[in-house]
């Protein structure tokens, strides 16, 4: 057995892990991985770091790739702010096992705005996350409502604000928003075209993502791209973008997330 794709709920994993590791196989698990970093350390305890990777696929999106660059690059001036919107009213959680806290684990922050939480963090390329305060909204224990405002630190040491709203109770804007110093721009990861537009009044730009960057443009080629790093990284022993010890980060988030709103805690939970 060479690689296990780990897709069961949250609540029934630890079976598919355990058989990886008797095993020797490598995993690629499915979205939601931990709800805290204690967790999520011991997940990955007995996997080298290329050996275990997470289903974050949209950080393959070619818009994603290009925010990323703007932050890095600074064409517009540094990077001053960035939001973090999911969802609108009556925003499902899903059915079945999504119902069932004990196996699902979480509500909305966990098993669907966590590609968006997740996103922002890389997009970022945050060191470092804090949030000051989270008020949440609970239905049988899965979080529906949430508004938070936390900081993240950036690669030049600076702390800028991350503004948070994850809702099946209001409307949101549904995108990830970069505030520079210069301009304004929102990314929409689940529009068809996956792309980057600018929000300043009169800026008079736009972005086309096929002329400016190649990557993924649809969920098949996110997931291709994934799978091909993942694969390559088997052969070389060199992590991928996906790699679970690159997704620590938004862990620490989603932890602080829960415990800042006093969230009730999980079965699974292991906490510092």
């Amino acid at each position: 057995m060479d690689i296990i794709l780990v897709t069961t709920p949250y609540g029934a994993r630890e079976a598919g892990y355990r058989t990886a590791r008797e095993t020797g196989a490598a995993v690629m698990a499915e979205k939601p991985f931990a709800r805290t970093l204690v967790r999520h350390q011991e997940i990955s305890r007995g996997f080298e770091p290329h050996r275990l990777c997470v289903c974050h696929q949209r950080r393959y999106l070619a818009a994603a790739g290009l925010a990323r660059s703007l932050v890095r690059e600074g064409p517009f001036g540094p990077l001053t702010g960035v939001s973090c919107h999911f969802g609108g009213v009556g925003h499902r959680l899903g059915g079945g096992y999504a119902s069932d806290f004990a196996l699902a684990g979480g509500g909305l922050i966990f098993n669907l705005a966590v590609h968006d939480l997740d996103l922002s963090l890389f997009i970022t390329d945050a060191r470092r996350v804090a949030v000051r305060e989270a008020s949440m909204e609970f239905e049988s224990g899965l979080d529906i409502h949430t508004r938070a405002a936390a900081s993240v630190t950036l690669a030049d040491g600076r702390d800028i604000p991350l503004t948070i709203l994850l809702s099946a109770l209001v409307e949101t804007e549904r995108s990830i928003r970069l505030d520079f110093e210069k301009l304004s721009v929102r990314l929409r990861p689940y529009q068809s075209d996956g792309g980057l537009e600018a929000l300043t009044t009169g800026s008079g730009f736009a972005f086309r993502v096929g002329e400016m960057q190649t990557g993924a443009r649809s969920m098949n080629q996110m997931l291709a791209q994934m799978w091909t790093e993942f694969r390559d990284g088997l052969a070389s022993g060199v992590p991928g973008r996906v790699a679970a010890r690159h997704t620590l980060l938004t862990t620490d988030l989603i932890e602080q997330l829960y415990a800042k709103a006093g969230a009730p805690g999980h079965p699974l939970d292991t906490v510092r």
